[in-house]
């Protein structure tokens, strides 16, 4: 049985969807941003700490070597906050920019399908057929479902573009009759 639909995604779409797969690729990679900014934090006081407590510090024969010491780790622990702070915003504003690009180029109007075999994807500039055997998860996220093949998206599809003919699921169960997997446990409630 053949599963096919079409569907539009606008730049603003293909930005969210770009974001919330960074969060699940960071997720499956074991990776979470929350805890940089600490690390950071820990890492510039370290650093501060250890730089001011090099030489001696005296002042009219009294030694402030640890108390400059002291000064350098809250100056590198502030200066390291902030920083791990800046970096998530930096890097969403550079996901952005990505995908108005890949949009851009792979076009607003793009047709999928399924069957038995595998899927196939398909817009005005481009063309894929992925096998079954070649997805190792799909990930159901906030904004859309991810195929996913060795921690990496292949490919993203907005949730709410399925149609009632052919839902989520619908695409899941072929992907397990396709590969015999079992059941998938997904992150966020579908549809």
């Amino acid at each position: 049985m053949d599963t096919k639909f079409e569907y539009q995604v606008s730049a603003e779409q293909a930005e969210e969807i770009v974001l919330d797969q960074f969060d699940i690729i960071l997720r499956l990679r074991g990776i979470k941003l929350i805890y940089f900014p600490i690390l950071m934090a820990i890492l510039l006081s370290l650093v501060g700490a250890s730089v001011l407590a090099q030489g001696t510090f005296k002042i009219n024969g009294t030694n402030y070597t640890l108390v400059a010491s002291i000064i350098g780790g809250v100056i590198g622990f502030a200066f390291g906050l902030g920083s791990g702070f800046r970096v998530r915003p930096v890097v969403q504003k550079n996901l952005r920019a990505t995908a108005r690009t890949a949009h851009s180029r792979m076009g607003s109007s793009r047709e999928v399908s399924w069957n038995f075999e595998g899927l196939h994807i398909k817009s005005a500039f481009w063309e894929s057929k992925i096998g079954w055997g070649m997805i190792d998860k799909i990930e159901v996220g906030a904004v859309g479902v991810y195929l996913i093949m060795s921690k990496s998206p292949l490919f993203a599809i907005p949730k709410t573009v399925f149609p009632p003919g052919a839902t989520v699921d619908d695409l899941i169960k072929a992907w397990q009759n396709g590969i015999r997997q079992p059941p998938v446990i997904t992150s966020a409630p579908r549809q």
